[in-house]
């Protein structure tokens, strides 16, 4: 169908926007919401019908669908003015422009089928083979393998369909869509769904297997683009079966496997068959041991099994049994065995490096698999380079680590794997913020969320909405921030995700608390620490212990300060994590400065800045420096002081970090205040008017710099405001300096008598 308004044209057959014969970009979001108000052009919808036609039930915010309606006017309007979409109050919205349609009637079935008929010819011409030095070449259907329904004790059953999925793959006859990519808590029909939508030329398989008297039936069935085939195999051979079964698919598809590499990815005798589906089906139940057992079995009984190594060498690794683990995987890696069996082994063996620290090791392993297939970006080497991009932040290598994700997000086509492209989006966007580049960040962020959303994937959404929010609460727009939050917020607890709803509330309290909002903070803390010990979940008792250590100590409640200072170093001590224990030191450094406790500031400083300059954590470097600054103050030593803080705040500026900008910014006109340099005071505070900063001390600072010009008045004013906006944090000194103002005010030669 054709939709005609103004100079537009929305066709829904190839799901693109036209204005003026020039394509115009929506976002599935922008699509969905458009193509529904031109199905029902010039109805009133409610937001309630929105959401069950454009979200599909999923539970969204009223903002959300009020940015996305805000969203697609302007892309509209940017393009061509007028009025597309009107709101009518107390009621909903409609599309307002005259709209014409015209149905597409063009038969197509001939057409495709000649498409269909000139790309087998074309596979048959070009032909496909394995050849590790280009394995891009091979050209690939794209398989998901349908769960099957699980049968308490059918090993053979689970197991088969373990086993089909790993030689499809493996084998490299098909490039398999594993169902463990499914978001959580996504409906298996809904998944399924959406990747024959985002997949146009993916195959389905649904496998079944039953057994009687020990004759075997295993059935198949396949669905794709152009075919709905099933077969029957039968027989008291398990491997024969698997052997039948598999050629009749590599026949199905049109692709070609290496007879000689069969015996690698194949079991070749009926007991080695049966062991390697006890051992899957086992592995599927978490029972590691069982199939530690069968596994060790079959590498007696098939030593040129290798698959079978491969999968002892990945429980072993599940079973902390690194060293075994590994030596497997170097044999592996020195036998004959296909591409993705290569790609996949060196991936197991540079995590497992990974894992014991060794990260140069799993450095240079990733840098050997990448030369040997340097011109290669199929899809298991883009995933091994996700992976590796983790190992390079592990090792603060964070531009290394965004030229991996920038070679995936150029090579990574969106069709054939949308979770992917998300997860490396959202990445990419969270080290970009790392880098100090705000901007495209949150570019990377927003392009990720649409990615997200159009995967149903809601926990990958509520994670992007909260990295969105670190962004803005960086930027201290605190309200944006607070937003973004409640979405998150809403989404995890929509589908009962624990550790997602109190990551949340983390996060949520602390926009609260800066914003002088220390009741509601608390509330939202204490919900985060009932959550986190419930799930047992150390990092996040950590981060409860440190929000509560934060509002005592802008409270200058320094011994419950102290108290969770405390609280928290122990459990970062219990549990061994490093960076934690150097927040830990962070924080008790900020404490000591505060309460004036300077004799112990030394060797924390000394041990600070030691970790920056060896991990390169210049983010730090701006905050470290603002609390030597407040040392050299409190000693006299102001002009020492301020050069420091100067020199933060060029850094602080670099990396975009607004909340510590407008903590240098405060101290810097405190000093100014301090040597009667008033212009020079409201200098510095109205640079740190575009982060927003919260109003103590920053209006108090402000009301003394107007005082200190001689404008008592306006001073009143600024202080006034203070006081409407300091929340919590309003105490008797604010209460006393106010009472001084209206003083001042009232005796001021400009006030009336």
């Amino acid at each position: 169908m054709k939709y005609y308004f103004a100079d537009f044209v929305l066709d829904t057959e190839i799901k693109e926007l036209h204005h003026r014969s020039q394509a115009v970009t929506l976002t599935k979001k922008s699509y969905d919401l458009l193509s529904f108000l031109l199905e029902n052009q010039q109805k009133i919808h409610t937001k309630d019908e929105l959401v069950e036609h454009v979200w599909h039930g999923r539970i969204v915010s009223d903002n959300t669908i009020d940015q996305s309606i805000s969203k697609l006017r302007k892309i509209l309007n940017d393009h061509q003015s007028g009025e597309y979409i009107e709101a009518v109050y107390g009621l909903g919205v409609k599309f307002t422009q005259s709209v014409q349609t015209h149905e597409i009637t063009n038969n197509k079935s001939q057409f495709h089928f000649v498409l269909a008929i000139a790309g087998l010819l074309l596979l048959i011409a070009v032909g496909l083979f394995f050849n590790r030095s280009n394995p891009q070449t091979t050209i690939k259907p794209q398989i998901l393998m349908l769960p099957v329904v699980a049968v308490e004790d059918n090993w053979v059953q689970t197991g088969m369909q373990q086993a089909l999925s790993q030689m499809l793959n493996y084998s490299g006859l098909a490039t398999v869509v594993d169902f463990a990519e499914k978001p959580r808590f996504v409906d298996e029909n809904q998944f399924i769904e959406t990747q024959k939508t985002q997949k146009p030329g993916l195959y389905t398989i649904q496998s079944a297997v039953s057994e009687l008297d020990g004759q075997y039936e295993l059935s198949i069935s396949v669905t794709g683009p152009s075919q709905d085939v099933s077969h029957v195999f039968s027989g008291n051979d398990i491997s024969q079966l698997m052997n039948s079964a598999l050629d009749w698919m590599n026949e199905l598809l049109i692709t070609d496997i290496e007879s000689q590499l069969k015996p690698s990815w194949l079991p070749t005798s009926d007991h080695v068959a049966e062991l390697y589906l006890r051992a899957m089906n086992n592995i599927n139940s978490n029972a590691f041991e069982k199939a530690r057992k069968e596994l060790d079995l079959i590498a007696v009984e098939a030593p040129e099994f290798y698959l079978a190594k491969y999968q002892l060498a990945h429980v072993l690794s599940l079973e902390n049994k690194h060293d075994e683990s590994l030596a497997l995987l170097n044999t592996l890696l020195q036998l004959p065995i296909t591409d993705e069996l290569f790609i996949a082994t060196s991936s197991l063996k540079a995590y497992i490096l990974d894992t014991k620290g060794q990260y140069d090791d799993a450095i240079a392993l990733y840098d050997e698999l990448f030369k040997e297939y340097q011109d290669s970006f199929s899809m298991p080497l883009l995933k091994a380079r996700y992976e590796y991009s983790y190992v390079l932040l592990n090792t603060n290598q964070t531009e290394q680590a965004n030229q991996q994700l920038d070679l995936i997000v150029t090579n990574l086509n969106e069709s054939e794997h949308v979770s992917l492209l998300a997860d490396v989006r959202a990445l990419k966007g969270s080290l970009l913020q790392r880098l100090g580049q705000v901007p495209e960040a949150e570019v990377e962020l927003s392009a990720a969320l649409d990615l997200f959303e159009r995967n149903d994937d809601a926990l990958g959404a509520a994670k992007t909405y909260s990295a969105l929010a670190r962004i803005a609460n960086q930027q201290a727009n605190y309200d944006l921030a607070e937003s973004y939050l409640n979405e998150s917020l809403a989404i995890t607890r929509s589908v009962g995700f624990k550790l997602g709803e109190g990551a949340t509330l983390n996060e949520l309290a602390y926009v609260m608390m800066v914003q002088g909002q220390h009741r509601k903070a608390k509330e939202l803390v204490q919900a985060m620490e009932q959550i986190a010990v419930a799930i047992e979940y150390p990092a996040m008792q950590m981060a409860a212990k440190q929000l509560f250590f934060d509002m005592a100590r802008e409270q200058g409640d320094w011994r419950t300060a102290e108290r969770h200072l405390y609280q928290h170093h122990k459990i970062a001590s219990e549990t061994n994590n490093g960076r934690a224990l150097v927040k830990n030191n962070m924080l008790a450094l900020s404490l000591y400065v505060d309460s004036n406790q300077f004799d112990q500031t030394e060797p924390l400083i000394t041990t600070l800045q030691q970790h920056i300059e060896e991990h390169n954590e210049i983010r730090m470097q701006p905050r470290l420096d603002w609390l030597k600054a407040r040392i050299y103050r409190q000693s006299n030593n102001i002009q020492l002081a301020t050069e420091l803080l100067i020199q933060a705040k060029k850094q602080a500026q670099i990396n975009e970090d607004g909340e510590v900008l407008v903590n240098i910014n405060n101290t810097l006109a405190d000093i100014y205040l301090s040597q009667k340099l008033p212009n020079e005071a409201m200098a510095v505070l109205n640079e740190s008017a575009q982060y927003q900063p919260f109003v103590l001390p920053y209006l108090k600072l402000k009301a003394q710099t107007q005082e200190a010009l001689g404008n008592p008045i306006k001073a009143l004013e600024t202080m006034n405001l203070c006081q409407q906006q300091a929340a919590d944090l309003w105490t008797v000194d604010e209460s006393d300096y106010l009472k001084h103002l209206i003083v001042l005010a009232q005796n001021s030669p400009t006030s009336p008598p």
